[in-house]
């Protein structure tokens, strides 16, 4: 898949839609949208079997809203990015909903929303972003997160436990993520 993502980027740059400095960047956003295809959809099944419908979508919608703008750990390749975003979904979907209380839940929320305040976005080297752009980035990661919050709050009021589970497992897996790569910003290889 990369020889055919690479002939495409040169293709574009021969054809004139991009400059050749631009390259980087569009072979990542490409390979990224592959990626939550490849990953986001059957994903999205699998968090079905493992809690519910309403659990598991609202679970990846708040994780990959708040992914798209934090960044965090990477994998190197995508089997690695299946195998660990599979045994993360189990985890945070299939294992800890049993066992973490809903208060705890709360605190958690609470606590990786503001590590997410505070460190977001992670400066990725594949996100080919200026200081500028980072700014601009950390600024609607903040936004993302605080809308996240309110809908977390919404859901808690409303008495929808599934959605306010998937909210808050989505918030603190993000946070989770963001915080691996700036213990190891290498990325992960399996």
């Amino acid at each position: 898949m990369e020889r055919q993502l690479q002939r495409f980027v040169n293709y574009c740059i021969k054809r004139g839609y991009i400059e050749e400095e631009k390259a980087p960047w569009l072979y990542y956003a490409i390979q990224k949208r592959i990626a939550i295809v490849v990953v986001g959809v059957p994903f999205l099944f699998v968090g079905i079997w493992l809690s519910s419908v309403s659990q598991a979508v609202s679970f990846l919608a708040s994780f990959y809203f708040l992914r798209e703008r934090t960044s965090g750990a990477h994998c190197k390749n995508m089997y690695c990015c299946l195998v660990c975003s599979l045994l993360l979904e189990i985890i945070f979907l299939g294992v800890l909903p049993g066992v973490i209380s809903p208060c705890l839940l709360a605190v958690l929320v609470i606590i990786s929303s503001g590590y997410i305040l505070w460190k977001a976005p992670f400066p990725c080297p594949y996100m080919h972003m200026d200081e500028g752009e980072m700014r601009a980035c950390a600024v609607c990661s903040k936004i993302r997160t605080l809308i996240l919050l309110s809908t977390f709050g919404v859901a808690h009021l409303a008495n929808s436990p599934d959605i306010l589970t998937g909210i808050g497992y989505g918030i603190v897996m993000a946070a989770f993520l963001l915080a691996i790569a700036y213990i190891n910003p290498k990325e992960i290889v399996l």
